[in-house]
C-alpha cells in the first residue's frame, strides 16, 4: 500500500474519531456543571487517611481545589470555612484538594486559615491531585476536574456537579459569589430525598454505604485497590451475632476501582421477613473488616 494512502486513510481515521466525540457532546467535558464528578484515587489527607467520594454518597459535596501559596485560595479560605461549618451536621461533606505540590507543614497552615475559630470543622485536606495534573495554556490543571487553583464545584448527593465557580488566582471572590455558593449547597441539600444513609469507612480505607429507600437497603462497598481481586463477603447479622443472610455482591467498576453493589429486603435465608430491631451488615475480606449497624422498620 502507498504511504499516501496510508496517511490517507489514518486522517479519515481520526475525522470519524473526531466526529464521534462530537456527537456525543459530553465526551469533552470534564468538570462541567451537569456531568458526573469523577472518582479520584490516591488522596489521603494530612493524617495520612484516604478518602473517596463513595464515602460521602447520599451527601452534597463541596469540593475545592486549593494551593498553599495561591492568593485567591487564601483569601477565599476563611469565607469557605465559614460556609462549610454552616452546613457541617446536616447531608454535607467539604474536601479540599492540593493541586500543587505542598508541604504538609505548608497545608497545614492553609487548614488554619481555612478553619479558623472552627476548630471542629470536618473539612479534610487532600494530597496526591498534584500528581494528576496536566500541562494546559493557562496552567497546570487537575485532570479529573479541568481545574487549577481556586476552584469550588458543588455535587449533588448523586455525585452530579450543580456547581461551579473559577476564582482568578490572585484575589479572593466578591461577595456575590460566596452567596451564589451557599445558595447551591442550600438547593442541594434540599433536594436530597429522604431516605436512611448510613456509611461507615475502616482504618484501611474499605467503605461501606447502606441507603434506604422504597423500603430496601441499597448497599454499596467501595474497597482499596490491593483488596479488589479478594473475595468480599457481606452479611446481616442479628443483635446476637449470629447470621441472618448472606447477600450477593453485584460489581460495577467505575474508573480504576471496583464498586460493589448489593440489596437487603429485610429478609432472611429463608426469604421471611425479619423482627423489627437492629441487626448488623458486615463486609469481611482476607485481611480487613467493616460493619456497619442497620436498624429495620417493617
Amino acid at each position: 500500500m502507498k504511504k499516501s494512502s496510508l496517511i490517507t486513510i489514518w486522517n479519515m481515521s481520526a475525522l470519524i474519531g473526531i466526529a464521534v466525540l462530537m456527537a456525543s457532546g459530553s465526551a469533552l467535558a470534564i468538570g462541567k456543571v451537569g456531568e458526573m464528578a469523577y472518582e479520584w484515587t490516591n488522596l489521603t489527607d494530612l493524617d495520612g487517611k484516604k478518602h473517596n467520594l463513595v464515602e460521602a454518597r447520599g451527601k452534597v459535596v463541596l469540593l475545592t481545589t486549593v494551593q498553599s501559596t495561591c492568593g485567591g485560595c487564601l483569601g477565599n479560605a476563611p469565607h469557605i470555612g465559614t460556609i462549610a461549618m454552616k452546613f457541617q451536621g446536616q447531608s454535607f461533606q467539604a474536601f479540599g484538594a492540593d493541586v500543587d505540590v505542598g508541604t504538609v507543614k505548608a497545608l497545614r497552615t492553609f487548614e488554619g486559615v481555612l478553619k479558623g475559630s472552627h476548630t471542629n470543622l470536618d473539612f479534610p485536606i487532600l494530597k496526591g491531585a498534584d500528581s494528576q495534573l496536566v500541562s494546559a495554556t493557562d496552567g497546570w490543571k487537575w485532570t479529573k476536574y479541568d481545574s487549577y487553583r481556586d476552584v469550588y464545584f458543588v455535587l449533588d448527593h448523586n455525585g452530579k456537579i450543580l456547581f461551579r465557580s473559577d476564582g482568578d488566582r490572585r484575589h479572593a471572590m466578591d461577595s456575590a459569589r460566596f452567596v451564589s455558593l451557599d445558595s447551591a449547597i442550600t438547593k442541594a441539600i434540599a433536594n436530597i430525598p429522604t431516605t436512611s444513609i448510613r456509611t461507615s469507612t475502616n482504618a484501611q480505607g474499605m467503605c461501606l454505604r447502606a441507603c434506604r429507600s422504597s423500603g430496601v437497603y441499597q448497599i454499596n462497598l467501595v474497597p482499596q485497590l490491593s483488596m479488589v481481586d479478594g473475595n468480599v463477603v457481606l452479611r446481616i447479622l442479628d443483635g446476637q451475632g449470629r447470621t441472618v443472610r448472606m447477600l450477593e455482591w453485584n460489581p460495577l467498576r467505575s474508573g480504576s476501582s471496583v464498586e460493589r453493589q448489593a440489596v437487603w429486603d429485610g429478609k432472611d435465608f429463608q426469604g421471611r421477613s425479619v423482627a423489627w430491631g437492629s441487626y448488623y451488615l458486615s463486609a469481611t475480606a482476607q485481611n480487613t473488616s467493616v460493619s456497619l449497624l442497620l436498624p429495620w422498620l417493617p
